[in-house]
């Protein structure tokens, strides 16, 4: 889903994308449609959203990471955010609200890290904890503000427009040949097998034949 807003000439286009995970599992099928939605559409910026109040970072985690990667390129991490729901929560007992966020983060930014390749002087994903919910405490000025008295939505769109105009940045597209390319791959890895075995039944056989019988005539001539 597509919703866009337009003010002062500049116009917003916000791409809602569906579930990633399907029966406990990465939705291939979900990713691909991605793909083709944005086939041809220059992307600016892409929000990865995962909860804060995740307590591990487990394997299907890192599948999404790296499906992704995968699908789309690592460069797709390079134009990315690390959004984190729920940032209302209380952490346990004995642990600052500071110390939980950054727990969190280094979490999902070590597997980010791995799932991107990233060198580890390359710059992290930005990381912004979000709270929308009615809940969420206000200032004086009805702002939604976190625990740590962060403005959450005023530090969303400044780190997206940081992300968006910072000198090394630009822009992420998809086009058909990459599209094509992708599923020439998995063409490709269908047919290794096959070519390997026939490879194993077929030449194999002929080359080891011929390298007897030159063997045979190298005696013969002796």
């Amino acid at each position: 889903m597509i919703s866009s807003r337009t003010r002062a000439g500049f116009t917003l286009n916000v791409i809602d994308t569906p579930g990633l995970v399907e029966a406990g599992c990465v939705n291939d099928q979900a990713l691909d449609t991605i793909r083709k939605f944005i086939l041809n559409r220059p992307v600016d910026a892409v929000l990865y959203v995962d909860r804060l109040d995740g307590y591990r970072v487990d394997s299907l985690d890192r599948q999404i990471m790296t499906a992704l990667a995968r699908m789309f390129g690592v460069v797709l991490w390079k134009i990315a955010l690390l959004v984190l729901t729920h940032g209302q929560i209380a952490p346990p007992d004995g642990t600052s609200y500071p110390e939980f966020v950054s727990k969190r983060t280094e979490a999902l930014q070590q597997a980010i890290q791995q799932a991107a390749k990233f060198k580890k002087s390359d710059p992290q994903v930005p990381t912004i904890v979000v709270e929308n919910s009615a809940r969420c405490a206000t200032n004086d000025d009805g702002e939604k503000v976190l625990p740590d008295k962060t403005i959450w939505l005023t530090n969303l769109v400044g780190n997206v427009v940081e992300v968006v105009t910072r000198e090394k940045s630009s822009r992420y597209t998809i086009d058909e040949r990459q599209i094509k390319g992708s599923n020439g791959s998995w063409w490709y890895k269908l047919m290794t097998v096959p070519l390997f075995l026939f490879q194993v039944k077929a030449v194999y056989p002929l080359i080891r034949s011929q390298v007897f019988a030159d063997i045979d005539k190298d005696d013969e001539d002796e």
